[in-house]
């Protein structure tokens, strides 16, 4: 089961997906993402851990192809 997301995870993945499409859906920059996780996490400060954990603090998100990818 942690190959999987965590359910904050998938909050804070979906919060992000909807701010970006009220943002014109494109694809964000690097600091665009960070600056959109930022915010989720200080305006829901429950979801703070799964926040850093998706920014990469907690390399451990095997369903992420991007931690996939550094692990090769």
């Amino acid at each position: 089961m942690e190959e999987l997301p965590s359910v904050d995870e998938l909050v804070v993945l979906m919060l992000r997906a909807e701010n970006i499409a009220a943002y014109g859906g494109g694809r964000p920059s690097s600091s665009r993402n960070y600056r959109v996780l930022r915010q989720i996490a200080m305006d829901h400060p429950e979801l703070t851990r799964a926040v850093w954990r998706l920014l990469g603090s907690e390399p451990h998100r095997r369903w992420d192809a991007a931690t996939r990818a550094d692990a090769s």
